[in-house]
């Protein structure tokens, strides 16, 4: 059965493969009110990836239990997109508590501590993109998304297969981002922690 990080995955592929243009059919299909499709264009002119990318979220936000991958796929269909709605179909997303069962962390804050702080799944498409592309260059020595997704707790049979796909940081970040403490903060802490002062300095202006 699907779960948030299904979804949130399945937000960020749809938001990297259709037009905004269907993007706005797609989510009035979804029960979504002009009004807010207006108020999303006039917030981001010019920046249709970041307006199908708000859309999206915003009839997450609106629908919240009732938000589901099936009635994704089902609008896809219903919009005439079946290619598209056979690879939602695909999404699969590895459970977080098993990704911690052959790990040994060290104690992290308590949830109480990123209650308050920004949620990662909000971060706007630009600067998840450009944060993406900055970590997505592999290095020898492996500091990089990899190191970022070891820290986060995923371990290597979730890396290997983030690997496979054409953004490995975007995968890391859409199954972390249904944690409770998936904040801005915590990432940015582990990528100063990492050394990775090029990829924080992106996050930084969102503290």
């Amino acid at each position: 059965m699907a779960d948030s990080r299904d979804l949130q995955r399945a937000i960020g592929l749809i938001s990297r493969k259709i037009t905004v243009s269907d993007c706005k059919f797609l989510v009035r299909e979804l029960g979504m009110e002009e009004q807010d499709i207006d108020d999303i264009e006039h917030n981001y002119p010019g920046n249709t990836r970041e307006q199908i990318y708000k859309m999206l979220l915003k009839w997450r936000r609106i629908q919240g239990k009732s938000a589901t991958l099936e009635k994704l796929r089902l609008a896809l269909i219903e919009n005439e997109n079946k290619d598209l709605a056979e690879e939602l179909a695909k999404v699969e997303v590895v459970s977080l508590s098993s990704q911690f069962d052959d790990l040994t962390v060290d104690a992290e804050p308590s949830a109480d501590t990123w209650e308050n702080c920004p949620k990662m799944k909000d971060v706007g498409f630009k600067v998840r993109n450009n944060l993406c592309m900055t970590l997505n260059i592999e290095v020898k020595t492996g500091n990089d998304w990899r190191a970022v997704a070891e820290k986060l707790g995923f371990n290597m049979i979730s890396i290997q297969t983030f690997q496979r796909s054409n953004s490995p940081m975007d995968e890391v970040l859409t199954s972390w981002c249904a944690d409770v403490n998936a904040t801005v903060e915590k990432l940015y802490t582990i990528l100063n922690e990492l050394g990775l002062t090029a990829a924080a300095e992106i996050l930084k202006p969102l503290l």
